[in-house]
């Protein structure tokens, strides 16, 4: 899964490694063949839902717009800025599709052999849901990539009024309505298993959640434990801080 940190620390000149003009078009720097599709799932406000190609990540500064302007200059003129307010990263989109195989068709074939460059594949979700829904998913496909500074994370120091331990936290589920949340709780209970729930302050969803541990290294062991066994349901990591 793409890295949204290693990106935005790419070299500040978006044009200096591979030279993005109009002119050369990528051409003679493309590969033979592109690797497997990288898609990440993330729920970004006031975006809709839908596959955008994404060619770079940036972190403040006017590269994104620098990145922009030029694919513009090569006819892509539907590119554009996705602004993520969570990180304040910067996904400079090349196109983007209503479906997912339209968007790895035109991954594969360089867009209609018109863009060599890198890219990767961003699904903005219809709701944080649906978001969370599908890292669960992915979750346990990923162990190697369970790292301190990939693992999804809340920051709720800056805001009053929780009593919400910072800590790993291993999630199951997420809701919205009170009634499914009930639901959810019965159904854990009814495994043998002491759920426990906060409602974050950001987002007023009901976070069920399995275990605190204080350590990435214990969260980690403990969700390719299956929680000592005890669960194989979805589960995964939110750090809190």
């Amino acid at each position: 899964m793409n890295n949204d940190a290693e990106e935005a620390k790419k070299e500040a000149d978006p044009a200096s490694s591979k030279k993005l003009t109009a002119k050369n078009r990528f051409v003679k720097f493309a590969e033979t063949s592109r690797p497997e599709a990288q898609i990440a799932t993330k729920f970004i406000p006031g975006y809709p839902e839908g596959y955008y190609l994404i060619g770079n990540v940036f972190k403040g500064g006017a590269y994104a717009d620098k990145f922009t302007g030029t694919l513009k200059d090569l006819g892509f003129n539907d590119s554009q800025i996705i602004l993520n307010p969570e990180n304040q990263f910067q996904y400079v989109a090349i196109e983007s599709y209503s479906n997912k195989d339209e968007a790895t068709e035109k991954y594969f074939n360089n867009i209609d052999n018109r863009y060599f460059g890198d890219m990767w594949i961003l699904h903005i979700a219809k709701s944080r849901v649906e978001s969370y829904k599908k890292l669960l998913q992915e979750t346990r496909l990923i162990k190697d990539t369970v790292k301190d500074d990939t693992v999804l994370t809340e920051s709720l120091s800056y805001i009053g009024g929780h009593n919400i331990e910072n800590g790993y936290y291993l999630i199951t589920n997420i809701f919205k309505r009170e009634n499914y949340f009930e639901r959810g709780m019965e159904k854990l209970r009814s495994l043998g298993l002491e759920p426990q729930y906060f409602r974050n302050p950001k987002d007023n969803y009901i976070y069920v959640y399995l275990k605190r541990l204080d350590s990435l290294d214990e969260a980690k062991q403990t969700l390719f434990s299956n929680v000592n066994n005890s669960y194989d349901g979805d589960l995964y990591i939110l750090k809190i801080q």
